[in-house]
């Protein structure tokens, strides 16, 4: 023989409530057929009031209890109803925002996904540009990151005590001859800075990005950055994100230092300047 299945809680509450109402019509219907059975009735005549309330009491002794059961039956059953209702609302929305964490963590490996292949792209693109560069003189090629030792044996041949003759050297003997390499190297690099500058990264990340690119800066490159700065100081674009970031930090020798310190003090200086202007 076959077990018949457990019924659900809900359902036995339904059934359980049902039964106590089809009861009270019973009790009803059985009330009225002794009353009916018990009471002669004539037409012509008046109803027996006393008998007539007596079973209404009956009824209403009776029944009222037991519909009145009934409705706490399904009263209880719709609280719990309820509650599971809520229960699954707040399963969903708890299903829901776990759905919208992990869109976010994935929308944030993607951005930081899609940022690295540019960030590496223009590294890469910045290590050809110093493998494309070279200089001929006295049947010698200076190529890559000789370039840069060079223009720094060229650097240290310039005889100034005062900074702004001693850039102005430069700008003349070696930014206005050599422009067209150390501009494309010098652009890419801002770009570079600029790059990472403007991402949504907080500061900590960026700076993080920032230790990759200089990284493989020797001192004699960061000495042609150091001069290319000062030498478009006006524009402040470079120098900026340069000093900012710190990219030149422990890159420079102790020539290049002083001259450091003098153009640090110059930008202060217009910066108070540029103030002070705007103040009036």
């Amino acid at each position: 023989m076959t077990a018949s299945p457990t019924q659900p809680p809900h359902n036995r509450y339904e059934n359980a409530a049902l039964g106590l109402i089809i009861l009270g019509f019973l009790v009803i219907i059985t009330v009225g057929a002794v009353f009916l059975f018990t009471t002669s009735i004539d037409p012509n005549l008046p109803l027996d009031q006393e008998k007539l309330t007596r079973y209404g009491e009956i009824i209403g002794g009776i029944v009222g209890p037991i519909w009145a059961l009934a409705g706490v039956v399904y009263f209880y059953q719709g609280m719990k109803e309820q509650r599971k209702t809520i229960g699954l609302m707040q399963d969903q929305l708890e299903l829901q925002r776990e759905a919208n964490l992990v869109s976010q963590e994935s929308q944030q490996v993607l951005r930081v996904q899609k940022f690295e292949t540019t960030f590496f792209n223009l590294i890469s693109s910045l290590n050809e540009v110093v493998k494309d560069l070279d200089i001929h003189d006295a049947d010698k090629t200076y190529q890559g990151r000789d370039f840069f030792g060079y223009l720094d044996d060229k650097i240290e041949s310039i005889e100034s005590e005062e900074y702004s003759d001693f850039i102005n050297k430069y700008r003349e003997n070696i930014h206005e001859v050599h422009q067209a390499d150390i501009q494309h190297y010098v652009q890419l690099l801002y770009q570079l800075l600029k790059f990472v500058d403007r991402s949504s990264f907080d500061q900590e990340t960026k700076e993080g990005y920032i230790d990759i690119v200089r990284a493989p800066i020797s001192i004699l490159e960061a000495s042609i950055i150091f001069y290319e700065m000062a030498t478009h100081i006006d524009s402040h674009k470079l120098t900026y994100l340069v000093m900012k970031y710190k990219l030149l930090k422990n890159k420079l020798n102790i020539e290049d230092i002083k001259h450091y310190v003098e153009l640090q003090q110059i930008i202060d200086d217009q910066y108070i300047a540029e103030m002070s202007s705007q103040g009036n």
